[in-house]
């Protein structure tokens, strides 16, 4: 699932079992993520947070993060990112 509309941007992240994602999409002015399903780590500078099912984060910088995956299971994220991006549409919500 994807959507953008205006500044705001929701997706379901997925990461494989013990690999990691950095990827300029997640990265805005500020930023929400829910685990899913799964175990994560988000790394930020030198700071690092672990997340477990129905856990969220809150991210108030544009300082690029990573989200490691350290399980042997898949990891789902329900990201949200606001910042300017123009206005789209895929998948609808």
């Amino acid at each position: 699932m994807h959507y953008r509309g205006g500044d705001l941007e929701v997706m379901v992240v997925e990461v494989a079992a013990e690999r990691s994602l950095t990827d300029p999409m997640l990265q805005g002015q500020s930023s929400w993520h829910l685990v899913l399903e799964g175990q994560a780590l988000f790394e930020v500078g030198g700071a690092r947070w672990e997340l477990l099912p129905d856990e969220s984060l809150s991210l108030e910088t544009a300082t690029p993060y990573t989200i490691v995956n350290p399980s042997p299971t898949r990891l789902r994220v329900l990201s949200v990112v606001s910042g300017p991006r123009g206005v789209e549409c895929e998948g609808g919500l």
